[in-house]
Formats: C-alpha cells, sequence, structure tokens
C-alpha cells in the first residue's frame, strides 16, 4: 500500500461521485446537499513524520470533507485535506451546483461565500450568529399557533466590511431568518437562509437533518475499516480512505439497482458471506444430493 499509488482510487472514487450526482438531478426534484467535515486522527511515531506539521489543537491527521445528498443518503462531494485545513477554505474550492440547497453550521460563515451560493443559482440554510449585525425589514410569514418557529423575517446584513477588510458583497441583498425553539434548550435555533420558497418549518426541518451527515461518518469508520490503517504512509492512509468510500458507493448502486429491501449494513454482511461461499455448479449440486442421499440411507439402517 506504501507504493501503489492512491490517485487512481481517488479517480475512480470521483468517478463514482460524478455517477451518483448525476442519478441524484435525474430522480430527486429538490436537490439537498448537507456539508460536512471528519477527521481522522493520525499519531503516533508511524504517522507523527507527516501529520505533525499540519495538526491543529483539537485533531492530527487528515480531514474528510463531504457533501452528502439527502435524498439518496450518499456523498455526491468528497475532498481529502490535512487536518488544518477548516471547513470554509475547502467549501471555497468546492464546485457550486445551481439549483441545490446546501446545509452546514456555523463552521462555513462567510457573507460573501454565502452571495456567491447565491449568485450561482444556489441556496443555502445555515445558523446565523448570536452578534450578527442585522437589520431587520419585515416579516416574512405567520407563524402558526402550534409551529415550533417564533419568528420569520426578512433581514439585512449590516457589516461594511469583513475579516480582512474585505467588503460585504452581501450588505445590500435581503436574506431571510428563522427563529426556532429548541426542546430541552433555553435559547432558540437562529437559521439564515436564502430560499424565499420553502416553508419556515421546512428550513427547519432542512436543518434538523444534518444529523444525517453524522450517522454516514459513523457508518464508514464503524464499517469500512477506518479505524485500523494498515500502513503509515500518507499515500497509504489516503488509499484505504479512497477503498472505503469506493465500497460505500459501490454498495450503494448496488442496494438501489438490485431491490434488495434489508438495510446498507445487512446488505454488506450479505455480500461478505456471499464472497466465502463456492459457487453451486451442477456438478457441486450433484455430488452434494448423492451425499444427503447416503446420509438418509445411513440413517434408515441405523433405525432397522
Amino acid at each position: 500500500m506504501n507504493k501503489r499509488d492512491y490517485r487512481p482510487f481517488q479517480d475512480l472514487c470521483e468517478l463514482l461521485l460524478r455517477g451518483i450526482s448525476r442519478q441524484q438531478r435525474k430522480e430527486v426534484g429538490a436537490m439537498v446537499s448537507l456539508l460536512d467535515s471528519t477527521s481522522i486522527t493520525l499519531r503516533g511515531p508511524h504517522f507523527d513524520g507527516w501529520t505533525a506539521a499540519t495538526k491543529t489543537r483539537i485533531t492530527q491527521g487528515l480531514k474528510v470533507h463531504v457533501g452528502l445528498d439527502l435524498a439518496q443518503l450518499a456523498p455526491v462531494y468528497v475532498n481529502i485535506t490535512p487536518a488544518n485545513v477548516n471547513d470554509l477554505s475547502d467549501a471555497l474550492e468546492m464546485p457550486i451546483q445551481a439549483g441545490m440547497t446546501y446545509v452546514f453550521d456555523k463552521g462555513y460563515c462567510d457573507y460573501n461565500w454565502w452571495h456567491q451560493l447565491q449568485t450561482k443559482g444556489a441556496f443555502f440554510v445555515t445558523r446565523l450568529k448570536k452578534n450578527a449585525n442585522i437589520k431587520v425589514l419585515h416579516k416574512h410569514s405567520t407563524v402558526a399557533e402550534q409551529s415550533p418557529v417564533m419568528t420569520d423575517e426578512v433581514i439585512l446584513f449590516g457589516k461594511k466590511h469583513l475579516g480582512g477588510k474585505r467588503l460585504n458583497d452581501y450588505r445590500e441583498t435581503p436574506v431571510r431568518r428563522v427563529v426556532v425553539e429548541r426542546e430541552g434548550h433555553a435559547t432558540p435555533l437562529i437559521l439564515v437562509t436564502n430560499d424565499f420558497a420553502r416553508t419556515a418549518e421546512e428550513i427547519a426541518g432542512l436543518y434538523k437533518d444534518r444529523w444525517k451527515i453524522e450517522l454516514f461518518f459513523k457508518w464508514i469508520k464503524q464499517h469500512l475499516k477506518l479505524k485500523r490503517f494498515y500502513a503509515f504512509s500518507e499515500n497509504a492512509v489516503r488509499l484505504q480512505i479512497y477503498s472505503a468510500l469506493i465500497s460505500y458507493l459501490l454498495l450503494h448502486l448496488f442496494h438501489r439497482r438490485s431491490g434488495f429491501t434489508g438495510s446498507l449494513f445487512e446488505l454488506t454482511v450479505r455480500i461478505s458471506h456471499v464472497l466465502h461461499e463456492r459457487p453451486a455448479t451442477p456438478e457441486l449440486r450433484d455430488r452434494r444430493r448423492q451425499e444427503r442421499e447416503k446420509l438418509k440411507a445411513a440413517q434408515g439402517s441405523l433405525q432397522l
């Protein structure tokens, strides 16, 4: 694994991702992509030589950035970076699809990137920071009595300059603020979006669905051998990560096309068992039949 180049595996993974993305556009009406990342911790004498230089206060190793299609629960975007590449830096390089709704947390907070999403015909749903400088223009919709939504308003960002003295491209463009009551929390959830068509409840539901990408990360780490690495070079680790992602994508495609009604994990278990079974050739079936007949005859003789 140390000598085999990981890049052909990366190319195959990207080919499969494009296939998932085409299927998404073909079958799904409203496209939603959940954005997040997960860290692959790589510490110790075997890894420190190439991971120590990019470690952060929180982790050391690599980071896997993913865009997960909400309808198919399959990735449509993957990028593997050093641990010190933050989520926003990766998102700035990510291809943007028109018509897509991107759902992400406060780690992707950058008004100019949000404006870029809107300019390219995409939508976003994310959390708004508590200290955000905003101006409320008017109410967008009336909130139902039993709804968890507290307010639904149209706002403007008040900041003229962002970090690094950059001009705020979103300053004169209205966006929507949705405040949602959270059960068991003293403070509400404050969301911001450029989607004026969905209801406030639908916007809140999209952000709530973010937990599904956490389940995806947990699944691949538990079931696709990403807790223990078979070699220690950066090339070998990347190769193993791409192999795990390729396995997931192939399982996902087979699961959809085969009509298998069980879960993806059940399909994984079934395939792993089948791989170790000998194919049932006509000769093997005949031999098994003869063995069963001999066994029945022997059992009959013992009974007599």
